[in-house]
């Protein structure tokens, strides 16, 4: 009576396994693949009952050695459900990379050539090319002392129009690109990995090279009066927290960040036309130009 009984609990708790298995099963992988640890758990624990009781309760040996063998069809089941489920969560995550990158391909553009504008500032007799037998790629323009120098010599204090200071400028668009950034992680976020949420999020406003812009937009808009102009005309101006207050290694920080996710765009991008290049980007101003480029959408 007491075999009877230990045999007939044994029975009902494979059958609630069973049970469990097939209505998950039915519902989704990502719950079929979490069972499995906990199946595979309890089938440990079935087997030492099993071991334990089999001499105590006198059960059959055949029951015990049929018992092993549905656990392990049970559990080879599991094994490919879970390799099917991680093969499916790979190429879901490979999509919305995929997805998350081509959306963040017009602001990486408008970031680059905003800096490319700072270069070229009247410090630098707005020239329209850069010198690609110097520099053939963004790693050696960007890391190169020569760009930090043009960037950190840029004057923000000086008027664009009557209105408005290049620091004035520069901050609108630096916060509209920090935006642009910001909708692909609102989209697209929690379908990334951590290391391209950071790097995307780096470049949606948690970069300090940001605040250095949003300062310097502050300063510009504060008026004071010049003690050494003898008419005492109010000036704007930004004489401190400028770019040249940026130490050389950790500008080339931000600009290794940009570099890699430029590398990250090309990367997934599988159209060559689409990809981001310092040649593209050295032939950007002109509407004669964009005739011939293939990847330009008219």
């Amino acid at each position: 009576m007491y075999a009877l009984i230990i045999l007939l609990l044994i029975l009902l708790m494979q059958s609630v396994f069973m049970i469990g298995l097939w209505k998950i099963l039915k519902r989704n992988i990502e719950e079929t693949s979490r069972f499995g640890r906990i199946f595979v758990l309890s089938s440990i624990l079935f087997l030492l009952i099993n071991l334990i009781w089999i001499d105590v309760i006198g059960l059959n040996h055949d029951y015990l050695g049929g018992s092993i063998t549905e656990i392990i069809g049970i559990l080879i089941t599991l094994i490919i459900v879970d390799r099917v489920y991680n093969y499916f969560q790979l190429r879901e995550e490979a999509l919305y990379r995929k997805l998350a990158y081509k959306m963040c391909k017009q602001p990486i553009r408008a970031y680059c050539t905003f800096w490319l504008y700072i270069y070229n500032g009247p410090q630098n007799g707005y020239k329209e090319k850069i010198d690609e037998n110097k520099y053939n790629s963004f790693n050696s323009f960007f890391m190169s002392r020569d760009f930090y120098n043009k960037a950190a010599s840029f004057n923000f204090a000086t008027l664009l129009d009557e209105k408005t200071t290049n620091a004035e400028y520069y901050a609108s668009k630096f916060e509209e690109v920090a935006g642009k950034f910001q909708d692909v992680i609102a989209k697209y976020g929690s379908k990334l990995h951590i290391k391209d949420l950071e790097l995307i999020e780096h470049f949606g406003g948690s970069s300090f090279m940001f605040s250095v812009f949003t300062i310097q937009k502050m300063l510009s808009e504060v008026k004071v009066s010049s003690s050494i102009d003898s008419n005492s005309e109010n000036k704007r101006f930004t004489s401190i927290n400028k770019i040249s207050d940026i130490e050389y290694e950790n500008f080339k920080k931000h600009f290794k960040k940009l570099i890699q996710l430029i590398d990250n765009y090309n990367e997934v991008i599988s159209d060559c036309n689409q990809e981001w290049t310092i040649s593209k980007m050295n032939s950007l101003d002109t509407v004669k130009g964009a005739n011939y480029n293939e990847a330009i959408e008219w």
